[in-house]
């Protein structure tokens, strides 16, 4: 659709500064795909037409384009018809990828799993070379940590080795961060139910996370380390390290949960000093001299 390429529109239209914005485009751009899905299923229907508007391969493309453009307006419910569609005619990684995302569009994280399970499988069985896990696995994550599936996350984590360990090094070099700010974050979820496990991970990568001089991936380090008392103050250290490698390429978000994060590790801090004050002045009573 050259509609949806403003360098694909350029040259129709006499250079690039000729061509309208998106979103003056994108109503077309909808309209558009629905008109040509709508020629699509008239021609089962009847069998008139043209004999390309019988093709399944591009019926099913169609159907995932269009559903893109509906989980951008929130439409997960119809992007999601869209991609089962597209998944009845011919079917092929992204419609799953698309699932995946409607699921996490409506914040329902059991679907979110089936839908990750699904794209996972469906990769390994058929292939997908745009597969990346590093951008959904810690969603997955985030979905059994709230459904008290923690144990589950042990799985990805596999998943995410197998994946990385397959690729070729130039690959995996350039993966690498994504890799480790996955992995991190992964860890971060499983540690307040099996910290056991968790931290000789951390230990492992916590000199290479620390050399990226990225804010997330050492941020979600910190966040794991939380889960241990004795190492709060190491929590709170690495909190503010992480804070100082902000940059422009972080958005709100980021800055926010950075900030957040120094907070919640500084009150676990002095909450767990209080106690700890607390339960030593219970030994030995004021009134006590011996």
């Amino acid at each position: 659709m050259v509609l949806d390429d403003a360098d694909d529109l350029a040259p129709l239209m006499g250079g690039k500064k000729k061509v309208p914005a998106q979103e003056v485009r994108e109503p077309l751009v909808v309209r558009y795909y629905e008109e040509g899905l709508a020629r699509f299923e008239h021609f089962w229907a009847t069998g008139q037409g043209r004999f390309k508007d019988g093709d399944l391969h591009v019926y099913s493309m169609l159907c995932n384009n269009l559903a893109i453009k509906y989980r951008f307006m929130d439409r997960y419910d119809e992007a999601a018809d869209l991609h089962h569609k597209g998944l009845g005619s011919s079917p092929f990684a992204e419609h799953h990828n698309g699932l995946l995302w409607c699921a996490v569009g409506k914040d329902d994280d059991a679907q979110t799993v089936v839908e990750a399970e699904r794209l996972w499988h469906f990769a390994q069985e058929h292939g997908y070379s745009r597969h990346e896990p590093t951008r959904y696995f810690s969603t997955v994550a985030l979905s059994l940590y709230k459904l008290n599936r923690d144990d589950e996350i042990s799985i990805w984590m596999e998943r995410l080795d197998q994946w990385f360990h397959d690729l070729d090094e130039d690959e995996q070099r350039d993966v690498r961060r994504n890799y480790l700010a996955s992995l991190m974050s992964m860890l971060d979820f499983f540690s307040s139910t099996r910290p056991e496990l968790v931290l000789p991970r951390l230990r492992m990568h916590q000199q290479e996370v620390i050399a990226l001089q990225d804010c997330y991936p050492l941020r979600r380090l910190a966040c794991a380390l939380e889960a241990y008392p004795e190492l709060l103050e190491e929590s709170v250290a690495l909190h503010k390290q992480a804070n100082s490698y902000l940059d422009k390429d972080d958005d709100e978000d980021e800055r926010r949960m950075s900030q957040s994060g120094i907070e919640r590790a500084e009150r676990k801090l002095a909450e767990r000093d209080a106690q700890s004050g607390a339960a030593a002045s219970g030994r030995k009573p004021w009134w006590k001299f011996w």
